[in-house]
């Protein structure tokens, strides 16, 4: 029974997000598991008690909110569980609306690891998250991949293979993001631009990537120098790979 109680469940619809929070978790010795909509939440929450849920806002099928409002309907044991919302911004009105659901609080993406741990501090009391006070190792385009994988382990506290998967997977999907950006840049649609842009930029934030981090940024906001700031953004993310993930190229 302590094991199950111990065990978070992560509801997240993005890949990236939930092998984030895997990994994350794994690393303070935390068992998760992972529903990719509300529906299947509410499915595996009747199926196994669950220590606290991360529960991301927007979905498909069920969102956050119709989710947690029916979690919360289902009795005392699922009026208990501590549930934390994830969303993309946390305006006062998204932090009401969460309350609202029955959720006991909200976090931002892209998610912070030391708010990640506050959290479990919070609403998993006996969990020890082991926590360094320090601040988060800034990955910037001087270092490489082996090097970036090393700071990884030490920030999040995981394993070299999680944290090599964890960047493999950032680097491929930041590949196809980009391809994205310069169809949507060719058809001069700046919007897609920088929903792809954004999105970089999120990923590279969990990954501690700052540079990558701070060019997504200003190839969000457009500008005259976007196409400057796309190159200089194959050009970093390149460094990094090179030799190191088959088949990557830009």
């Amino acid at each position: 029974m302590v094991e199950e109680l111990t065990t978070v469940l992560v509801v997240e619809d993005n890949s990236f997000s939930w092998e984030f929070f895997k990994a994350v978790l794994s690393g303070l010795g935390i068992v998760s598991e992972v529903a990719r909509d509300g529906l299947e939440a509410i499915y595996m929450l009747e199926k196994k008690t669950f220590g606290l849920v991360f529960m991301d806002c927007q979905m498909p099928n069920m969102d956050g909110y119709e989710a947690t409002s029916k979690i919360r309907a289902m009795g005392n044991t699922f009026y208990s569980i501590p549930i934390i919302g994830i969303s993309a911004t946390v305006t006062d009105e998204i932090r009401v609306r969460c309350f609202r659901s029955g959720m006991n609080d909200v976090i931002e993406k892209p998610v912070d690891v030391d708010l990640l741990k506050d959290m479990i501090d919070r609403y998993l009391p006996n969990q020890e998250t082991g926590r360094v006070n320090q601040k988060a190792a800034n990955l910037d385009g001087q270092i490489n991949f082996d090097d970036a994988v090393s700071l990884l382990c030490k920030e999040m506290k995981i394993s070299i293979g999680e944290a090599t998967n964890l960047l493999e997977d950032f680097f491929r999907i930041s590949k196809q993001l980009i391809l994205k950006i310069e169809n949507a840049s060719t058809n001069g649609n700046q919007a897609d631009v920088a929903k792809y842009a954004h999105q970089i930029k999120g990923m590279a934030s969990m990954m501690r990537l700052r540079k990558i981090q701070a060019i997504a940024d200003k190839l969000e906001k457009g500008g005259t120098q976007m196409t400057w700031e796309l190159n200089q953004l194959k050009k970093v993310l390149f460094a990094y790979v090179i030799d190191e993930i088959e088949g990557f190229s830009l």
